[in-house]
């Protein structure tokens, strides 16, 4: 864990496919949890639904989530989290991976995690069930984020040892208490957050580098002198291409010598 379990350097890197399928609040996430538990009794006949998600349900659960979304391109969100293509998604790999890129509090999401695994209500975690859950969330994280360098089986087992200390069974509270105490897991959840900017964020990003670049445009045709001389420009923003066509119009000098004219895009 630490810096070599961590995303390093770069952005979280959220598939573009899937990054609408990100909660833009704790509450989205809560409520799309709530509609699988829905769905899941509903086909209580079936114990399969209430481990994985096969195509069915996960429309039924994501598409209030992406309403602009048709079936297309909800299935096409399904295949790339279904990396192995066996038509079904575990629960606890993508409600994890979920939680850990919502932004949210740290203790919020722990408890969240581990409340995904189903052992009998029991408000304790032996080693074994934790290693399922910190498995789970390193898989589901790894769904969403191929990019991002997730905690391997090296460093998971002396995380674990850290966590139970001589206890072979303690309380769930107990595991979250030691966790949001513990470095490596806070730098490695603080790292996280950072890489990972909502929509809005991102929008003002590209908001800012097209106004430099227009900026950019201006400098240049300002400095164009003769007239009715015609400019091709291509700017490059995140790698779309975008030409402007610059025509410099009605170029004249003032009594000092100035040139100056009127442009249009």
């Amino acid at each position: 864990m630490g810096v070599s379990q961590s995303k390093g350097g770069g952005a979280v890197g959220v598939r573009w496919k899937l990054q609408t399928l990100v909660p833009r609040s704790w509450g989205e996430l809560e409520q799309l949890h709530l509609r699988f538990q829905q769905e899941a009794h509903r086909r209580r006949a079936d114990p399969v639904f209430q481990y994985f998600l096969p195509f069915p349900v996960f429309q039924t659960i994501v598409a209030p989530l992406c309403p602009d979304k048709d079936k297309l391109h909800l299935l096409a969100m399904f295949e790339a989290l279904d990396v192995k293509t066996t038509r079904k998604l575990a629960v606890m790999d993508f409600f994890s991976g979920l939680a850990l890129l919502v932004d949210a509090k740290k203790p919020q999401k722990l408890e969240f995690v581990l409340s995904l695994l189903d052992n009998g209500g029991l408000k304790t975690l032996n080693k074994c069930e934790l290693t399922m859950v910190v498995s789970a969330a390193a898989r589901g994280l790894k769904m969403f984020a191929p990019e991002a360098d997730v905690l391997q089986e090296s460093t998971m087992r002396p995380l674990i040892r850290r966590l139970f200390g001589d206890s072979s069974e303690v309380l769930r509270q107990t595991i979250v208490n030691k966790a949001l105490a513990d470095p490596e897991i806070l730098f490695f959840m603080s790292d996280l957050e950072s890489g990972v900017a909502t929509s809005s964020d991102e929008l003002l990003i590209q908001q800012g580098k097209l106004m430099r670049h227009m900026a950019y445009l201006d400098y240049q045709a300002a400095r164009v002198k003769a007239s009715g001389i015609s400019i091709f420009l291509n700017v490059y923003v995140n790698g779309v291409q975008l030409i402007f066509f610059v025509i410099v119009r009605g170029a004249r000098k003032d009594s000092s010598g100035n040139c100056s004219h009127e442009w249009s895009r």
